[in-house]
């Protein structure tokens, strides 16, 4: 088992360090993709700045709290377009087209290289100046280095999350055939609903953002935790939130992968 589990580690190293090849390969993209991407956070600080403007607090949320957030959306925004998005939109591709065959025959779980297959250059552009952002926005509010800690667990936790809810949106591909019209309405939910915080939306809309499309919370509990406003029971239910959503992605993937016909028989 032991050797498995080393050979495996060792088919992920080189898959990512292909990836990581193939992302450098085109720093220009890179450089113009950050030069886009910092603009567009310049426009949402200033639209924070003039909404600011006319009060000092936002159900809760201060200006520079709204910073801290704005950096976080950024970060997993940044992450799933480096990685998640473009890996599963592959995957989608592959099963429609009967190309996945390739992948099931490589010896690495299934799942795990589907989902780190492909690296979108314009992504690690995004999720570098996400962190920047984070770091602007705390200088303002202040932090401890307790909180970092708790930000960095519920940060990766939020991207465990979103990873999940986009694999189970996209695993339903071995069933039905536009499955990509799906990721879209998460992308574009995430890109409007998770840039707010959850406090702000009334009751139903602010359940639905943290159960169902999971956007919004995803971007609050890590905003609140470095500004030490996260409270024990939050992090706990994005332990348990974190648990069923991998859980439920695993199932549905093992139960795809039983009724998959491939392309060859």
């Amino acid at each position: 088992m032991i050797t498995s589990m080393r050979h495996g580690a060792g088919l992920i190293r080189a898959v990512l360090g292909i990836g990581i090849a193939n992302l450098l390969a085109y720093r220009a993209d890179l450089v113009l993709s950050g030069v886009q991407i910092a603009l567009r956070l310049v426009v949402q600080i200033v639209t924070i700045a003039i909404i600011f403007n006319h009060t000092s607090v936002l159900n809760g949320w201060t200006a520079g709290q709204m910073v801290v957030l704005l950096g976080v959306h950024a970060t997993l925004e940044g992450w799933l377009e480096l990685l998640v998005l473009p890996s599963l939109y592959d995957l989608v591709d592959a099963v429609r087209e009967g190309s996945f065959d390739f992948v099931l025959i490589k010896p690495i779980d299934a799942q795990l290289l589907t989902i780190i297959q492909r690296f979108n250059p314009a992504g690690l552009s995004t999720l570098a100046s996400g962190l920047l952002v984070v770091v602007v926005g705390v200088t303002t509010v202040g932090t401890s280095a307790s909180a970092v800690g708790w930000f960095i667990l519920t940060l990766v936790f939020s991207a465990v999350i979103l990873s999940s809810f986009v694999m189970l949106l996209c695993t339903t591909c071995f069933w039905f055939v536009n499955v990509t019209n799906f990721i879209d309405v998460f992308a574009m939910s995430f890109s409007e609903a998770g840039k707010w915080p959850l406090a702000i939306y009334p009751r139903w809309l602010k359940w639905g953002l943290t159960v169902v499309l999971p956007v919004g919370f995803a971007v609050t509990v890590p905003s609140q935790a470095i500004t030490a406003r996260a409270d024990g029971e939050t992090i706990a239910f994005a332990f348990a939130l974190v648990i069923a959503t991998v859980v439920a992605s695993r199932l549905l993937w093992r139960r795809a992968i039983r009724s998959y016909t491939s392309a060859s028989s």
